[in-house]
């Protein structure tokens, strides 16, 4: 040890007689005062380099070593008094606790089986508020108006508001449905009937198209009745002259040309327009197919997000009584423990007394091996009592 060491090996001394001055009683022959004092005597020494200096340490180590065996001799004298004591002080613990253990463990029994029956009773009254519950998202409107919540579902008023308000937003969403279904049908009604009317309408331009080709083909027939009748005339008029017979042929065919060009542009015409009245009726029916698709796409839409609310609001009634369940469940297994923590916790009342009657021996090694042990088995015994009363 070199000087600054032994400073501060003093100092620490000094420091605990003043501590001790707080304590409550005083143990030891040797106060910290005398013992550092006894210390501060040998602080010069710093070498023991040369004979005298050598012959000076061992002389300062005599009187250390002599106060410090008899210290140890009076712990060991001192512990074997407060040994006693405390193991007398044991047995009479002991003997005062087993009076009234019995009616301890009596009444702890009484309070154990009251317990049971109030859980069972809160059990059965849950279990019922919880059916209550479950019967509201079944309700049709007519209930659900007339149903008011209250008090009475105690601690689950609010899932039975949650649950109302959840069945009235269904059957909004059902109603709902129903009268956009309702809404599509009156709309396919009215399509089909502008799908009939433009039907008639192609067939009424069908059938005068019809009409007017009968109409071309007697022109052209009886034109063509003319042009013969007027060739027989012409035949039989031939002799009287041939310019004259020339020029009234050339008269009667521009009128039949020119009559049949008229005829066959009227024709021409007629079915242009029939066919543009047909093209645009197939694009308006193909346009109204085309709405019809769109609205049922959106129809199944909303059915799937009916049915996703749906469920997702089964889930969470699920979840709500599946977490009560588990934490009576819980509470039922904490009860049914309880006298295994009581046994564990006198147990570990009994170790601890072990550990203090510990036996003194004078062997320093087994001494402080004995010292390890206590103190590991009084740290696994605390641990132990912590987690019993968690």
């Amino acid at each position: 040890m070199n000087n600054e060491q032994a400073v501060e090996s003093v100092t620490a001394l000094r420091e605990m007689s003043q501590d001790a001055t707080q304590a409550p009683a005083v143990l030891f022959s040797y106060t910290p005062e005398k013992l550092a004092d006894l210390a501060a005597k040998s602080v010069e020494l710093t070498s023991a380099a040369t004979p005298d200096e050598y012959k000076a340490i061992v002389k300062a180590i005599a009187p250390l070593r002599a106060v410090r065996v008899a210290i140890e001799k009076e712990r060991k004298d001192k512990k074997a008094a407060i040994l006693e004591s405390g193991r007398t002080l044991d047995s009479k613990a002991n003997a005062l606790q087993l009076l009234i253990s019995p009616e301890e463990t009596r009444l702890r029994d009484l309070k154990v089986a009251e317990d049971d029956r109030a859980a069972a009773v809160e059990a059965a009254r849950l279990e019922a508020l919880r059916e209550r519950v479950f019967a509201i998202g079944h309700m049709n409107a007519d209930e659900l108006a007339a149903l008011e919540i209250g008090d009475e579902f105690g601690e689950l008023q609010y899932d039975a508001e949650q649950t109302k308000q959840a069945r009235e937003a269904e059957l909004a969403r059902d109603a709902t449905v129903e009268a956009e279904r309702q809404r599509m049908a009156d709309q396919q009604a009215e399509l089909d009937a502008e799908a009939a009317r433009l039907a008639a309408m192609q067939a009424e331009q069908d059938r005068k198209a019809a009409a007017q080709d009968a109409e071309a083909q007697a022109e052209r027939d009886k034109i063509a009745a003319e042009a013969q009748a007027a060739r027989d005339k012409i035949a039989a008029e031939r002799a009287e002259s041939e310019r004259v017979d020339r020029e009234r042929k050339a008269a009667e065919q521009a009128v039949i040309d020119e009559a049949h060009a008229k005829a066959q542009a009227q024709i021409d015409s007629d079915r242009k327009a029939a066919a543009n009245a047909l093209a645009e009726l197939e694009s308006e029916k193909r346009e109204a197919c085309e709405k019809i698709a769109a609205q049922q796409a959106e129809i199944d839409a909303t059915n799937l997000r009916a049915k996703l609310e749906k469920e997702a609001t089964a889930k969470a009634e699920k979840d709500a009584a599946d977490k009560v369940q588990r934490e009576a469940d819980m509470e039922a297994e904490r009860v049914r423990l309880m006298p295994e923590r009581e046994s564990i916790a006198e147990w570990t009342l009994f170790m601890y007394k072990a550990i203090a009657s510990a036996p003194d021996i004078d062997d320093v090694i087994l001494r402080e091996e004995l010292n390890i042990c206590g103190v590991i088995c009084t740290d696994a015994v605390d641990k132990l009592r912590k987690a019993v009363n968690a």
